[in-house]
């Protein structure tokens, strides 16, 4: 009967669940379609034709959703605040204080760049990395002992 006006059960029942059914379930819907759904709609009264084009109207609604959801969910992504650029922190700002700290310490000692590899290697980052966060965060003299 459904075949008749050109609808299959498995797209009545889409419709009905408003997803599409896997492959399984198209093939049950098939095979009960044809022995029980057929004998049910015969029991039921013919629907009127308003009826009928309300029903037609919401699937034709259901097929244009997505291009009607689109430009909706294009403003609303456009609205929403950028994500931040760049490669991301390695060291919060509390821990890069400390490991300027430290290597101020070493410096002491050893060289910039010694100091640089040993912070670098502590904390688990590149040394170029801990270059970066020493030039963000460091006191531009370099302490020596003959100061003190």
């Amino acid at each position: 009967m459904l075949e008749q006006i050109g609808v299959s059960g498995s797209k009545l029942v889409e419709a009905m669940l408003r997803t599409p059914l896997p492959a399984k379930a198209k093939k049950l819907v098939r095979q009960s379609s044809k022995i029980g759904f057929a004998q049910m709609l015969l029991s039921v009264p013919e629907p009127s034709k308003e009826d009928k084009a309300k029903a037609l109207a919401v699937i034709e609604e259901l097929r244009k959703m997505p291009q009607q959801m689109r430009p909706l969910l294009r403003n609303a992504a456009k609205e929403l605040p950028r994500g931040r650029s760049g490669p991301r922190k390695k060291l919060s700002i509390e821990k890069e204080i400390m490991a300027c700290a430290g290597m101020n310490a070493l410096r002491v000692e050893y060289s910039d760049r010694v100091a640089i590899q040993r912070t670098a290697q502590k904390y688990g980052i590149s040394e170029r990395t801990m270059y970066r966060i020493w030039k963000k965060h460091r006191s531009h003299r370099k302490t020596s002992s003959s100061e003190k």
